[in-house]
């Protein structure tokens, strides 16, 4: 299981699934940040490591479920600023 996937697009992407964090290393924003810092991030679990995003710029997308099973609903916040 990798915590992180490194797509080398042009720019760069990586992926982040956050929702394994188990060990006092795994929880330390510092890490994350460096492998993340230049590349585009797509990060789902956040709330995981909420010290990684304070004082950040960064959208945030939510996917919720519809009543309707076939529909999600989708709702994005742009950076304050």
């Amino acid at each position: 299981y990798n915590l992180i996937q490194v797509f080398e697009t042009c720019p760069p992407v990586a992926h982040a699934d956050l929702y394994r964090l188990e060990t006092t290393h795994e929880s330390d924003p510092l890490w994350l940040a460096e492998e993340m810092e230049q590349r585009l991030s797509f990060i789902e679990w956040p709330d995981r490591v909420p010290a990684l995003f304070a004082g950040t710029s960064s959208w945030k997308i939510k996917i919720d479920f519809d009543e309707d099973p076939n529909f999600r609903i989708v709702s994005v916040d742009r950076p304050k600023g």
